[in-house]
């Protein structure tokens, strides 16, 4: 309460120059404030992705990304790193083996070139795991997440990969993209 004099002055008015700085202040930060927070933000370019077939959709940043190349049977795309070392790559499925999230999980927890699974969450309609993996260039990082529609029989998908060495590009980006993942649509 060491301020509290101070105050007790400026709001009495006994102070005319505190009183003028502190409304001089107030002024400054309000004006500012979209502009530290557009600075503070995400400076690239987001599009969304959406798939028809499965009925979800996803954003990403074009700018760190080459044009997407769509799979065939329009389960999703992939989108190779414009840096030529990351790759995006979203999907939508059916959930043939009737796995509930956990069990997904497990399964993708275990694929051949993992290294090290350092990140694990499971809930009730999605899972999400990161860790190491081998990739063309060495030791990569690694993210995937899966959503599911409310009966567990579709999922939406998507996996960032990328070499440790662009951690400082690649790594804000996830929260963004998990976020914006959408649930596909039921059959």
């Amino acid at each position: 309460m060491k301020f509290q004099p101070c105050i007790d002055a400026v709001v009495r008015r006994q102070n005319p120059i505190a009183m003028f700085l502190v409304v001089l202040g107030l002024i400054a930060s309000l004006t500012a404030w979209p502009f530290a927070s557009a600075q503070a933000g995400d400076a690239h370019d987001w599009i969304t992705y959406d798939n028809p077939r499965f009925g979800f959709s996803v954003d990403y940043p074009r700018d760190l990304f080459n044009e997407p190349e769509h799979s065939q049977n329009g389960d999703g795309i992939l989108l190779p790193g414009n840096d030529g070392l990351a790759n995006l790559i979203t999907w939508g499925g059916h959930n043939s083996l009737e796995l509930d999230p956990a069990g997904y999980a497990d399964m993708a927890s275990e694929r051949d070139g993992l290294i090290e699974v350092t990140y694990r969450r499971v809930s009730k309609r999605w899972m999400a795991i990161s860790g190491f993996q081998n990739g063309p260039s060495g030791r990569e990082i690694f993210y995937e997440r899966t959503q599911f529609n409310d009966d567990l029989t579709v999922m939406s998908s998507f996996a960032l990969s990328y070499p440790e060495t662009k951690r400082a590009t690649y790594d804000h980006l996830i929260g963004r993209i998990s976020k914006s993942l959408t649930k596909p649509r039921s059959d």
